[in-house]
């Protein structure tokens, strides 16, 4: 089923509701909790055309209730898709300055440490991060918890993080990661004037948060794997790393589907995203959630750099796609130049990993976004 279709029978389906407690405020929000998806990224169009829908008295009721939806992501089975240590079901939407919505999940990997796992509102704001966003505004979680430690810490990496609401039990409303989070520490402690998401500049000439868009996939995935590298986010190492993956899509049609993504550093080290964690979550969004369709990795990073990331690279893929090629490459093509659109393979790319890279006349790199004003006439 399609996702507009999806989203018909969602809104279809919708009734004049508000639960037991009297606390829900989107009365036109379909209760119990949907057994049906929506997209990963909803657009700020779409965004109001549900709050209109589902007439939601205001944004944080909108994303309060989407965090059900969140919740439908990890699946209907007695176990989650993304969580099969714990099968604790985290749901979140984070709000970005754009007003796109974009949902996100714990993530947990079976034969790996513990340390891989990546949290709900780390999914939800790396996608933000990932789409260019200037910045995370608001962040719902389902059910009454508020963000974890670590959360608390990786949110406060952010521009304008001291101001980011969050919202867990309705009851309490919005509070503000200052508020959850005292004599925080963050990029200050750097001098970083550069947060995470921030535009302008650092005080001294350079641009902060430029990410241009990256090359076309005929360029190789070694290329793509250096764009990641090259705009990814390390203030503090300046170890820049990047991961670039190839996906069979799982509709079968032949399709490949290529996600990438950089290190994310944080001031306080731990938590930092490792750049195949922000890869897999790319990959996610645009709709693959099956490891075992991914055909091929580069891992880009200089060997030099005081930080290296491709040996949790090779044990994170020899754990969930041991079938897959992995290809490391320390240098970068010889053509290759930050945004450029063209470039080709370096020497250290495999053969087996190149030919992957370049054999599907179909490619897919857009994750799948509900847009616009949907199902309003």
């Amino acid at each position: 089923m399609s996702y507009k279709n999806v989203l018909a029978l969602a809104l279809l389906v919708a009734t004049v509701s508000i639960d037991a407690s009297g606390t829900h405020r989107c009365p036109g929000f379909e209760k119990p909790k949907p057994t049906n998806m929506l997209p990963w990224v909803i657009d700020a169009e779409a965004m109001a055309t549900l709050s209109a829908r589902w007439r939601c008295n205001g944004t944080d009721a909108l994303l309060k209730d989407l965090t059900a939806y969140a919740s439908a992501l990890h699946g209907f089975g007695p176990r989650s898709v993304f969580a099969p240590i714990s099968n604790f079901r985290v749901a979140m939407v984070a709000l970005g300055a754009s007003r796109t919505g974009y949902l996100g999940v714990n993530l947990e990997y079976e034969h790996l440490g513990l340390a891989e796992t990546v949290h709900g509102e780390q999914f939800a704001t790396i996608s933000a991060v990932l789409r260019n966003d200037t910045g995370i505004t608001t962040l719902a979680s389902a059910g009454d918890g508020s963000p974890c430690g670590h959360c608390r810490q990786w949110l406060n990496e952010f521009v304008n993080a001291s101001k980011l609401r969050v919202i867990g039990a309705q009851s309490e409303g919005a509070r503000t990661l200052q508020k959850l989070f005292p004599s925080a520490y963050g990029p200050d402690a750097f001098g970083n004037n550069c947060p995470l998401l921030a535009a302008g500049d650092d005080g001294n000439g350079n641009k902060c948060g430029v990410r241009p868009p990256a090359p076309p996939i005929k360029d190789g995935l070694t290329s793509l794997a250096w764009h990641a590298a090259e705009y990814s986010y390390a203030p503090y190492t300046h170890g820049k790393s990047g991961v670039a993956i190839q996906a069979a899509a799982p509709d079968g049609s032949g399709t490949d589907v290529v996600a990438w993504g950089g290190v994310i550093e944080n001031a306080a080290f731990d938590p930092t995203a490792d750049p195949m964690q922000v890869a897999l979550i790319d990959l996610i969004t645009k709709g693959v959630s099956d490891y075992s369709l991914i055909k091929a990795v580069v891992h880009a990073e200089f060997n030099t750099s005081i930080t290296r990331y491709s040996n949790r690279t090779r044990d994170m893929l020899a754990a969930i796609a041991p079938h897959a090629v992995f290809t490391y490459s320390s240098s970068p093509p010889p053509s290759f130049k930050a945004g450029s659109s063209s470039s080709s393979d370096d020497g250290s790319s495999s053969s087996s990993s190149s030919s992957s890279s370049s054999s599907s006349s179909k490619v897919v790199v857009e994750a799948s976004i509900l847009r616009g004003r949907v199902l309003m006439d």
